[in-house]
């Protein structure tokens, strides 16, 4: 058993190749890892969302007329 990078609990940890401070690598419990997850995969919608808003924009713009 390790002490959880995020929340401090000694419990069963996993060594994530993650190099916020130092070069350790994180150590993190299973509920931080989901958290972790979680927060990764709302980048992920978030990112593609964007993106399809731009390309929605470039194509909008590539139809209107010049002027």
């Amino acid at each position: 058993m390790r002490e959880c990078w995020l929340c401090g609990r000694e419990e069963e940890t996993k060594h994530f190749d993650l190099y916020v401070d130092g070069s350790e690598g994180l150590a993190l419990c299973h509920q931080c890892e989901m958290m972790l997850v979680s927060h990764i995969v709302e980048l992920k919608h978030l990112i593609t969302r964007t993106m399809l808003i731009r390309a929605q924009k470039i194509q909008k713009l590539r139809k209107e007329p010049s002027q």
